[in-house]
């Protein structure tokens, strides 16, 4: 009788599967989350390198510099690249914040987009001041071999962006993981792992006063591979069914 049972409610839940169509609003919330991150990890890829291969974040202020001159031509792709996928990955998050308000969960996610927002708008500042400033800076230090007073100024400005954006894209992490795991609209360890990347993150951030913002990319495309599975594409309640 309880396999009876079992082999209905399957049977029930593949024709709710195949009631759905391919393209649903979570698949196409995870094709974006993994654009986003994608086209971020090849603008990562174009940064500009001395003649070791040691990364301009690597060097030396001088000596980044010059790489940048060198390397322009590559790293204004680069930079476009970054804008562009900051862009897309805030959209798939509000388009995620869209299912996450439609499963009931208004807090977590809102306050996950704002500070998401805010995280992208400061990073878009800080790739404006590559693109002139620091390009500006490359050619007077190429010129010269010595590094324009007024941009070694600028560049304790645009640090302060940075760490404020790194800041502001942990909270956002942490906030959208504590959504996932309330919603269930994706496993909910994912959720705590999501949780507890973060926090180690904020706490590494803060003794090291560094973080690589790839690292900010890798979750979420974990994130989206799951939103494209089929088993997702249900509502959270017959997802929590089937945990049961």
């Amino acid at each position: 009788m309880r396999e009876l049972e079992v082999k209905a409610m399957l049977a029930g839940k593949e024709a709710s599967l195949s009631r759905y169509p391919f393209w649903t609003e979570r698949r196409y919330t995870g094709i974006m989350l993994m654009l986003g991150c994608v086209l971020f990890l090849v603008a990562a890829a174009l940064s500009p390198t001395d003649e070791k291969g040691t990364s301009m974040y690597d060097l030396p202020m001088r000596e980044a510099l010059i790489a940048v001159f060198h390397h322009w031509s590559s790293w204004q792709w680069g930079l476009l690249l970054f804008c562009i996928a900051v862009v897309v990955s805030l959209l798939g998050f509000a388009r995620l914040t869209s299912i996450l308000w439609e499963r009931g969960n208004h807090v977590f996610s809102f306050w996950g987009l704002i500070a998401l927002t805010l995280a992208t708008g400061f990073f878009l500042l800080d790739m404006t001041f590559r693109r002139s400033i620091e390009y500006w800076a490359a050619q007077e230090t190429a010129r010269t071999n010595a590094i324009p007073a007024l941009y070694q100024q600028l560049s304790l400005w645009d640090s302060t962006i940075f760490q404020v954006y790194t800041v502001l894209i942990f909270f956002a992490a942490i906030m959208y993981g504590a959504a996932i795991a309330l919603t269930r609209i994706l496993p909910r360890w994912l959720g705590w792992v999501i949780i507890v990347y973060s926090l180690a993150g904020t706490i590494a951030f803060v003794i090291l006063n560094d973080m690589p913002p790839f690292v900010h990319y890798l979750l979420p495309i974990a994130m989206g591979v799951l939103l494209l599975l089929p088993r997702y594409q249900l509502p959270a309640l017959s997802a929590e069914s089937q945990n049961d």
